[in-house]
Protein backbone atom coordinates (compact mmCIF):
# COMPACT_ATOMS: atom_id res chain seq x y z
CA UNK A 1 0.00 0.00 0.00
CA UNK A 2 1.43 3.59 -1.03
CA UNK A 3 1.79 6.78 1.35
CA UNK A 4 -1.46 8.22 -0.61
CA UNK A 5 -3.56 5.48 -0.17
CA UNK A 6 -2.32 4.71 3.48
CA UNK A 7 -3.25 8.79 4.19
CA UNK A 8 -6.82 8.44 2.45
CA UNK A 9 -7.91 5.37 4.40
CA UNK A 10 -7.00 7.29 7.43
CA UNK A 11 -9.14 10.15 6.39
CA UNK A 12 -12.09 8.31 5.80
CA UNK A 13 -11.30 6.43 9.52
CA UNK A 14 -11.70 9.49 10.77
CA UNK A 15 -14.89 10.90 9.00
CA UNK A 16 -16.71 7.37 10.03
CA UNK A 17 -15.43 8.18 13.77
CA UNK A 18 -16.82 11.12 13.74
CA UNK A 19 -20.28 9.97 11.64
CA UNK A 20 -20.38 7.78 14.75
CA UNK A 21 -19.93 9.86 17.53
CA UNK A 22 -22.59 12.49 16.18
CA UNK A 23 -24.60 9.67 15.89
CA UNK A 24 -24.75 8.44 19.10
CA UNK A 25 -24.81 12.11 20.34
CA UNK A 26 -28.18 12.91 18.58
CA UNK A 27 -29.47 9.25 19.75
CA UNK A 28 -28.78 10.07 23.33
CA UNK A 29 -30.29 14.06 22.95
CA UNK A 30 -33.91 12.30 21.01
CA UNK A 31 -33.57 9.94 24.38
CA UNK A 32 -33.47 11.97 26.69
CA UNK A 33 -36.14 14.29 24.70
CA UNK A 34 -38.59 11.30 24.77
CA UNK A 35 -38.30 10.09 27.56
CA UNK A 36 -38.77 13.80 29.24
CA UNK A 37 -42.45 13.93 27.08
CA UNK A 38 -43.68 10.10 27.49
CA UNK A 39 -43.02 10.79 31.77
CA UNK A 40 -46.00 12.92 32.95
CA UNK A 41 -43.94 13.52 36.19
CA UNK A 42 -41.94 16.34 36.02
CA UNK A 43 -39.43 14.81 38.68
CA UNK A 44 -38.89 11.85 36.53
CA UNK A 45 -37.73 13.61 33.16
CA UNK A 46 -35.34 15.70 35.40
CA UNK A 47 -33.62 12.62 36.78
CA UNK A 48 -33.83 11.17 33.31
CA UNK A 49 -32.33 13.70 31.42
CA UNK A 50 -29.62 14.89 34.06
CA UNK A 51 -28.50 11.01 33.95
CA UNK A 52 -28.46 10.49 29.77
CA UNK A 53 -26.24 13.68 29.54
CA UNK A 54 -24.11 12.52 32.39
CA UNK A 55 -23.70 9.26 30.64
CA UNK A 56 -23.17 11.04 27.16
CA UNK A 57 -20.16 13.39 29.08
CA UNK A 58 -18.40 10.23 30.14
CA UNK A 59 -19.07 8.48 27.04
CA UNK A 60 -17.62 11.86 25.30
CA UNK A 61 -14.67 11.83 27.43
CA UNK A 62 -13.55 8.73 26.68
CA UNK A 63 -13.75 9.30 22.96
CA UNK A 64 -11.30 12.10 22.77
CA UNK A 65 -7.80 11.64 24.23
CA UNK A 66 -4.59 13.92 23.73
CA UNK A 67 -1.58 11.15 23.29
CA UNK A 68 1.38 13.11 25.24
CA UNK A 69 2.04 16.49 26.72
CA UNK A 70 4.84 18.73 27.33
CA UNK A 71 5.65 17.14 30.41
CA UNK A 72 5.54 13.79 29.41
CA UNK A 73 5.76 13.28 25.65
CA UNK A 74 4.53 10.02 24.35
CA UNK A 75 3.60 7.95 21.50
CA UNK A 76 0.21 6.11 20.95
CA UNK A 77 -1.71 3.11 19.24
CA UNK A 78 -5.07 3.08 18.56
CA UNK A 79 -7.13 -0.36 18.55
CA UNK A 80 -10.49 -1.77 17.20
CA UNK A 81 -11.63 -5.00 19.34
CA UNK A 82 -8.58 -5.28 21.31
CA UNK A 83 -6.57 -5.38 17.63
CA UNK A 84 -3.68 -3.00 17.16
CA UNK A 85 -4.86 -0.89 13.83
CA UNK A 86 -3.11 2.56 13.69
CA UNK A 87 0.50 3.92 15.41
CA UNK A 88 -0.14 7.70 16.47
CA UNK A 89 2.11 10.55 17.04
CA UNK A 90 1.29 13.12 19.68
CA UNK A 91 -1.86 15.21 19.33
CA UNK A 92 -5.54 15.08 20.26
CA UNK A 93 -7.48 11.75 18.19
CA UNK A 94 -10.90 11.01 18.60
CA UNK A 95 -12.11 7.47 18.78
CA UNK A 96 -15.08 5.70 19.43
CA UNK A 97 -15.02 4.15 23.01
CA UNK A 98 -15.60 0.92 23.72
CA UNK A 99 -15.30 -0.28 19.90
CA UNK A 100 -12.06 1.70 19.89
CA UNK A 101 -9.59 2.82 22.41
CA UNK A 102 -5.88 4.44 22.61
CA UNK A 103 -3.01 3.27 24.46
CA UNK A 104 0.27 5.82 25.36
CA UNK A 105 3.93 4.93 25.43
CA UNK A 106 5.80 7.67 27.24
CA UNK A 107 9.05 8.56 25.00
CA UNK A 108 10.81 9.74 28.03
CA UNK A 109 13.78 7.79 29.93
CA UNK A 110 13.06 4.97 32.18
CA UNK A 111 16.15 3.82 35.08
CA UNK A 112 15.80 -0.09 36.25
CA UNK A 113 19.12 -0.48 38.91
CA UNK A 114 20.35 -3.66 39.90
CA UNK A 115 22.85 -5.58 41.85
CA UNK A 116 24.06 -9.04 40.32
CA UNK A 117 25.33 -11.30 43.39
CA UNK A 118 27.71 -14.58 43.82
CA UNK A 119 28.71 -14.70 39.66
CA UNK A 120 31.80 -16.42 39.44
CA UNK A 121 33.62 -15.96 36.38
CA UNK A 122 35.61 -18.29 33.69
CA UNK A 123 38.69 -19.53 34.80
CA UNK A 124 41.97 -18.44 33.37
CA UNK A 125 45.82 -18.53 33.07
CA UNK A 126 48.18 -15.43 33.95
CA UNK A 127 51.50 -15.13 33.68
CA UNK A 128 53.59 -13.73 35.95
CA UNK A 129 57.39 -13.45 35.93
CA UNK A 130 57.37 -15.66 32.65
CA UNK A 131 55.99 -18.36 34.30
CA UNK A 132 51.97 -19.91 33.99
CA UNK A 133 49.98 -19.60 36.87
CA UNK A 134 46.39 -21.22 36.94
CA UNK A 135 43.55 -19.03 38.37
CA UNK A 136 40.49 -20.70 39.13
CA UNK A 137 36.86 -18.81 38.92
CA UNK A 138 36.33 -16.18 40.84
CA UNK A 139 33.26 -14.72 42.56
CA UNK A 140 31.92 -11.05 41.69
CA UNK A 141 28.95 -8.74 42.97
CA UNK A 142 28.27 -5.99 39.96
CA UNK A 143 26.11 -3.08 40.03
CA UNK A 144 24.67 -1.71 37.21
CA UNK A 145 21.79 0.17 35.20
CA UNK A 146 19.30 -0.72 32.73
CA UNK A 147 17.72 2.26 30.77
CA UNK A 148 15.43 2.52 28.00
CA UNK A 149 13.11 4.76 25.97
CA UNK A 150 9.75 3.64 23.71
CA UNK A 151 10.60 4.52 19.97
CA UNK A 152 8.79 7.42 18.57
CA UNK A 153 6.20 6.88 15.59
CA UNK A 154 8.42 8.32 12.29
CA UNK A 155 11.78 7.43 12.97
CA UNK A 156 13.56 4.53 12.08
CA UNK A 157 15.10 2.26 14.60
CA UNK A 158 17.76 -0.92 14.59
CA UNK A 159 16.01 -4.16 15.08
CA UNK A 160 17.46 -8.14 14.59
CA UNK A 161 17.04 -9.91 11.89
CA UNK A 162 15.12 -13.03 12.73
CA UNK A 163 16.43 -16.35 10.52
CA UNK A 164 13.27 -18.32 9.59
CA UNK A 165 14.54 -21.52 9.48
CA UNK A 166 15.89 -21.28 13.50
CA UNK A 167 13.73 -18.66 14.80
CA UNK A 168 16.87 -16.87 16.35
CA UNK A 169 18.67 -13.62 15.41
CA UNK A 170 20.90 -13.96 12.44
CA UNK A 171 24.29 -13.32 12.93
CA UNK A 172 27.29 -12.00 10.91
CA UNK A 173 29.24 -15.62 9.91
CA UNK A 174 32.77 -13.95 10.13
CA UNK A 175 32.32 -11.54 13.32
CA UNK A 176 29.40 -13.01 15.02
CA UNK A 177 27.53 -10.14 15.74
CA UNK A 178 23.61 -9.19 15.22
CA UNK A 179 22.62 -8.39 11.91
CA UNK A 180 19.84 -5.62 12.01
CA UNK A 181 17.40 -3.57 10.23
CA UNK A 182 15.55 -0.15 10.12
CA UNK A 183 12.27 -0.39 11.29
CA UNK A 184 9.87 2.41 12.06
CA UNK A 185 8.91 2.71 15.61
CA UNK A 186 5.27 3.41 14.91
CA UNK A 187 5.31 -0.23 13.61
CA UNK A 188 7.70 -1.45 16.64
CA UNK A 189 4.73 -0.08 18.98
CA UNK A 190 1.73 -1.44 16.82
CA UNK A 191 3.39 -4.85 16.24
CA UNK A 192 4.98 -5.63 19.13
CA UNK A 193 4.70 -3.61 22.05
CA UNK A 194 1.12 -3.55 22.35
CA UNK A 195 0.71 -6.80 22.47
CA UNK A 196 3.07 -8.48 24.47
CA UNK A 197 4.28 -5.53 27.04
CA UNK A 198 2.37 -6.96 29.88
CA UNK A 199 1.47 -3.73 31.63
CA UNK A 200 -1.59 -2.22 30.42
CA UNK A 201 -1.23 1.79 30.95
CA UNK A 202 2.65 2.24 29.94
CA UNK A 203 2.08 6.16 30.56
CA UNK A 204 0.92 6.08 34.54
CA UNK A 205 2.60 2.90 35.46
CA UNK A 206 5.45 2.85 37.80
CA UNK A 207 8.80 1.71 37.14
CA UNK A 208 8.18 -1.27 39.52
CA UNK A 209 5.95 -2.17 36.86
CA UNK A 210 8.75 -2.59 34.12
CA UNK A 211 10.54 -4.38 36.85
CA UNK A 212 8.40 -7.17 36.79
CA UNK A 213 8.26 -7.30 33.08
CA UNK A 214 11.88 -6.93 32.42
CA UNK A 215 14.09 -7.46 35.71
CA UNK A 216 14.24 -11.43 35.23
CA UNK A 217 15.53 -10.95 31.91
CA UNK A 218 17.57 -8.50 32.58
CA UNK A 219 19.35 -10.01 35.66
CA UNK A 220 19.47 -13.32 33.89
CA UNK A 221 21.13 -11.99 30.75
CA UNK A 222 23.50 -9.67 32.64
CA UNK A 223 24.66 -13.05 34.43
CA UNK A 224 25.02 -15.11 31.63
CA UNK A 225 27.37 -12.46 29.77
CA UNK A 226 29.61 -11.97 33.09
CA UNK A 227 29.91 -15.70 33.69
CA UNK A 228 31.07 -16.25 30.17
CA UNK A 229 34.10 -14.13 30.86
CA UNK A 230 37.18 -14.13 33.61
CA UNK A 231 38.15 -12.17 35.97
CA UNK A 232 40.90 -10.31 33.69
CA UNK A 233 38.50 -9.29 30.90
CA UNK A 234 35.84 -8.23 33.35
CA UNK A 235 38.31 -6.21 35.25
CA UNK A 236 39.02 -4.46 32.49
CA UNK A 237 36.71 -4.48 29.66
CA UNK A 238 33.75 -2.61 31.08
CA UNK A 239 32.29 -1.34 27.66
CA UNK A 240 32.64 -4.88 25.86
CA UNK A 241 30.91 -6.32 28.54
CA UNK A 242 28.25 -3.52 28.23
CA UNK A 243 27.35 -4.35 24.29
CA UNK A 244 27.31 -7.87 24.88
CA UNK A 245 24.73 -7.74 27.61
CA UNK A 246 22.94 -5.01 25.41
CA UNK A 247 22.86 -7.26 22.30
CA UNK A 248 22.10 -10.60 24.42
CA UNK A 249 19.22 -9.01 25.71
CA UNK A 250 17.84 -7.59 22.32
CA UNK A 251 18.28 -10.57 20.17
CA UNK A 252 17.33 -13.60 22.29
CA UNK A 253 13.78 -14.39 20.79
CA UNK A 254 11.17 -15.00 23.51
CA UNK A 255 13.02 -12.50 25.93
CA UNK A 256 10.12 -9.88 26.84
CA UNK A 257 12.83 -7.00 26.13
CA UNK A 258 13.07 -8.43 22.36
CA UNK A 259 9.50 -9.26 22.16
CA UNK A 260 8.28 -5.54 23.06
CA UNK A 261 10.22 -4.70 20.15
CA UNK A 262 12.71 -1.98 21.81
CA UNK A 263 15.58 -1.10 19.60
CA UNK A 264 19.03 -0.95 20.25
CA UNK A 265 19.35 3.21 19.75
CA UNK A 266 16.78 3.28 22.84
CA UNK A 267 18.32 0.59 25.13
CA UNK A 268 21.51 0.66 27.34
CA UNK A 269 23.14 -0.81 29.88
CA UNK A 270 26.01 0.68 32.16
CA UNK A 271 28.12 -1.56 34.82
CA UNK A 272 28.76 0.42 37.51
CA UNK A 273 31.05 -1.45 39.64
CA UNK A 274 32.55 -4.69 39.80
CA UNK A 275 33.24 -6.06 43.12
CA UNK A 276 35.75 -8.89 42.92
CA UNK A 277 35.85 -11.62 46.60
CA UNK A 278 38.43 -9.68 49.25
CA UNK A 279 41.70 -12.29 48.68
CA UNK A 280 41.33 -11.57 44.83
CA UNK A 281 41.20 -7.40 45.22
CA UNK A 282 44.08 -7.55 47.67
CA UNK A 283 46.42 -9.93 45.21
CA UNK A 284 45.78 -7.75 42.59
CA UNK A 285 46.13 -4.11 44.18
CA UNK A 286 49.58 -5.74 46.15
CA UNK A 287 51.04 -4.95 42.39
CA UNK A 288 49.84 -1.60 42.15
CA UNK A 289 51.07 -0.77 45.65
CA UNK A 290 54.87 -2.17 45.10
CA UNK A 291 54.83 -0.65 42.19
CA UNK A 292 53.90 2.68 43.83
CA UNK A 293 56.40 2.22 46.47
CA UNK A 294 59.34 1.16 44.49
CA UNK A 295 58.48 4.73 42.19
CA UNK A 296 58.72 6.73 45.53
CA UNK A 297 61.76 5.15 46.65
CA UNK A 298 63.44 5.87 43.26
CA UNK A 299 62.05 9.36 43.19
CA UNK A 300 63.79 9.41 46.55
CA UNK A 301 67.34 8.39 45.44
CA UNK A 302 67.04 10.52 42.76
CA UNK A 303 66.31 13.60 44.88
CA UNK A 304 69.16 12.38 47.14
CA UNK A 305 71.65 12.09 44.37
CA UNK A 306 70.82 15.64 42.78
CA UNK A 307 71.42 17.27 46.57
CA UNK A 308 74.50 15.45 46.95
CA UNK A 309 75.54 16.68 43.45
CA UNK A 310 74.27 20.54 44.46
CA UNK A 311 76.53 19.57 47.87
CA UNK A 312 79.53 18.52 45.99
CA UNK A 313 79.30 22.12 43.95
CA UNK A 314 78.76 24.21 47.07
CA UNK A 315 81.59 22.70 48.92
CA UNK A 316 84.35 22.32 46.24
CA UNK A 317 87.03 24.36 47.89
CA UNK A 318 86.55 22.63 51.20
CA UNK A 319 89.51 20.22 51.58
CA UNK A 320 89.35 16.59 51.94
CA UNK A 321 88.12 14.31 53.94
CA UNK A 322 85.67 17.37 55.03
CA UNK A 323 84.48 17.81 51.56
CA UNK A 324 83.01 14.25 51.25
CA UNK A 325 81.76 14.08 54.48
CA UNK A 326 79.65 17.63 53.71
CA UNK A 327 78.50 16.23 50.22
CA UNK A 328 77.22 12.99 51.41
CA UNK A 329 75.20 14.84 54.18
CA UNK A 330 77.04 13.21 57.24
CA UNK A 331 77.85 14.25 60.55
CA UNK A 332 80.81 14.46 62.92
CA UNK A 333 79.59 10.80 64.46
CA UNK A 334 78.51 9.34 60.96
CA UNK A 335 75.53 10.12 61.88
CA UNK A 336 72.76 10.64 58.62
CA UNK A 337 70.94 14.30 58.49
CA UNK A 338 73.81 17.09 57.40
CA UNK A 339 71.63 17.44 54.07
CA UNK A 340 71.69 21.39 53.44
CA UNK A 341 74.46 21.83 55.67
CA UNK A 342 75.61 25.93 55.09
CA UNK A 343 79.06 26.82 55.75
CA UNK A 344 78.10 29.51 57.79
CA UNK A 345 77.24 27.58 60.82
CA UNK A 346 79.30 24.87 60.62
CA UNK A 347 80.97 25.26 63.58
CA UNK A 348 77.90 25.35 65.70
CA UNK A 349 77.15 22.10 64.12
CA UNK A 350 80.13 20.59 64.62
CA UNK A 351 80.18 21.73 68.42
CA UNK A 352 84.19 21.26 68.69
CA UNK A 353 85.87 23.90 70.52
CA UNK A 354 89.12 22.61 69.59
CA UNK A 355 87.89 23.73 65.59
CA UNK A 356 87.72 27.06 66.59
CA UNK A 357 91.21 27.13 68.10
CA UNK A 358 92.82 24.97 65.37
CA UNK A 359 91.17 27.82 63.22
CA UNK A 360 91.87 30.40 65.37
CA UNK A 361 88.30 31.79 65.36
CA UNK A 362 88.79 31.56 69.11
CA UNK A 363 85.12 31.88 70.50
CA UNK A 364 83.17 33.33 67.41
CA UNK A 365 80.49 31.75 66.81
CA UNK A 366 78.25 34.04 65.51
CA UNK A 367 78.32 35.98 61.84
CA UNK A 368 81.48 33.88 60.19
CA UNK A 369 81.50 34.32 56.37
CA UNK A 370 81.75 31.78 54.25
CA UNK A 371 84.90 32.82 52.65
CA UNK A 372 86.26 33.14 56.44
CA UNK A 373 86.00 29.76 57.28
CA UNK A 374 86.78 28.33 53.52
CA UNK A 375 90.40 29.81 54.15
CA UNK A 376 90.77 28.54 57.39
CA UNK A 377 90.17 25.21 56.45
CA UNK A 378 92.38 25.27 54.01
CA UNK A 379 94.86 25.91 56.34
CA UNK A 380 94.04 22.69 57.81
CA UNK A 381 96.55 19.10 56.75
CA UNK A 382 94.32 16.38 56.29
CA UNK A 383 95.61 14.59 59.14
CA UNK A 384 94.79 17.36 60.85
CA UNK A 385 91.28 17.42 59.38
CA UNK A 386 90.56 13.58 60.23
CA UNK A 387 91.85 13.55 63.98
CA UNK A 388 89.36 16.80 63.81
CA UNK A 389 86.61 14.78 63.37
CA UNK A 390 87.15 12.24 65.19
CA UNK A 391 87.21 14.07 68.12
Amino acid sequence: MGEEEKIEKGIWKRKITWILIVTAITVAILMAILGAVITENIRGRVVIEVFTMAILLLWLKKCFRQVGTIEMPCSGVRARFGRSVESLTPGLYSCLYPIEDIKEYPTGLHRLSYKAENIHSKPETIEVDGKKIALGSQRMDVDFTFTFRWPKVGKKYRVPIIDPVTGKAKRDSQTGKVVWKKVDGGDLLKNKAFYHLPIRNPKTAPIEKFDEAFGKTIMGGSRTILAGHNHSFCRENKEEIEDEIKEYLLSEVGDPIFDCGLPRETVDTKILKIKFQDTTETAFEAPEIAWRQADATKKRAEGEAEAIKKRREAFKDVPEPMRAMLSAGIGPGGEKGAIGLDLNNLVTYLALPVLLEKLGLGEKKEGISRQELIEALKKLSSEELEELLKK
